[in-house]
């Protein structure tokens, strides 16, 4: 039976403070629902860049009970050197300290709750994470990614030349730029509020085909919601197919493209739109109960 299907039962929840690890402390909030929901089944909600756990626009926090009140538990938690948790000792970088803090919170959840699958969702350098993680622990069944990483196609470019190549104010804006012998540079990817988005590295596209059919052969299934943010790569919901054609997704991908929202999701609608899709695309997963 999937979770919330054919009834629209509430579940109650309850929140502890979390603190996984021996010396340095990971801090966040664990989500319990109550012991009619799923007992198996847990969601990791990750930072986003510098974001503390709350989210953006408290998404994490939002998305965290809505979770429970279909009967799914969760962890939201800082990453070392984020929030509440403070850095790690003679620690390497931020994309390993995270890899590492996960795997920490799996394990833990997994002890003192008896979690054995898990979800992990992630926006951004969260959902980078939420990759690699998932690569190197086969209890993680599912990836939900906003803004993963994304290259540009045919497809991309025809999109976004061709419209401007009639446009006379582009014209006007080329010819006064060349009359001021002004640098054609691109400015597109500095504009991000989120401090680590502007130091992102984007890994050479083969390797994240790899990431993804070895993800798939494990039998991880992907949730992928790209925002307007990523318009300077990504600007046509069949671009994300199209650029890694080379996997076979089957019925593993769920896609969605909203080109009008922002990057962090401060707009009401599209934090509403996001979580309702998380959500039911975690309703669709196996139910446990014992």
């Amino acid at each position: 039976m999937a979770i919330g299907s054919g009834s629209v039962r509430r579940f109650a929840m309850k929140e502890k403070i979390l603190r996984v690890g021996e010396t340095t402390k990971i801090n966040g909030v664990v989500t319990l629902a109550d012991a009619s929901g799923d007992q198996k089944l847990c969601v990791l909600i990750l930072n986003s860049g510098l974001m503390h756990h709350v989210g953006t626009s408290r998404i994490s926090v939002t998305l965290a009970r809505q979770l429970a009140g279909m009967g799914v538990s969760s962890a939201r938690f800082d990453f070392s050197g984020i929030g509440d948790s403070p850095p790690k000792r003679g620690s390497t970088n931020f994309t390993e300290n995270a890899r590492s803090d996960v795997q920490e919170v799996i394990d833990a959840m997994a002890r003192d709750y008896g979690f054995e699958q898990f979800i992990l969702y992630g926006l951004c350098s969260g959902a980078d994470v939420s990759f690699y993680v998932a690569q190197a622990d086969s209890r993680i069944v599912g990836i939900a990614q906003i803004d993963p990483y994304l290259y540009k196609t045919t497809g991309w470019y025809i999109r976004h030349y061709l419209p401007r190549l009639f446009s006379l104010s582009t014209w006007l804006t080329f010819f006064k730029k060349v009359g001021q012998s002004l640098p054609a540079s691109s400015t597109e990817q500095s504009n991000s509020p989120e401090l680590p988005e502007d130091s992102r590295t984007i890994p050479p596209k083969q390797e994240v085909v790899e990431g993804y059919q070895k993800l798939l052969a494990g039998g991880c299934r992907i949730l992928v919601i790209i925002t307007g943010g990523q318009l300077y790569t990504f600007n046509h919901k069949e671009q994300f197919r199209a650029c890694f054609n080379q996997v076979d997704w089957a019925d593993k991908l769920e896609e969605h493209f909203y080109p009008e929202a922002e990057h962090i999701l401060p707009e009401p609608l599209y934090q509403e739109k996001v979580s309702q899709n998380i959500c039911q695309w975690i309703a669709t997963f196996p139910r446990a109960t014992h």
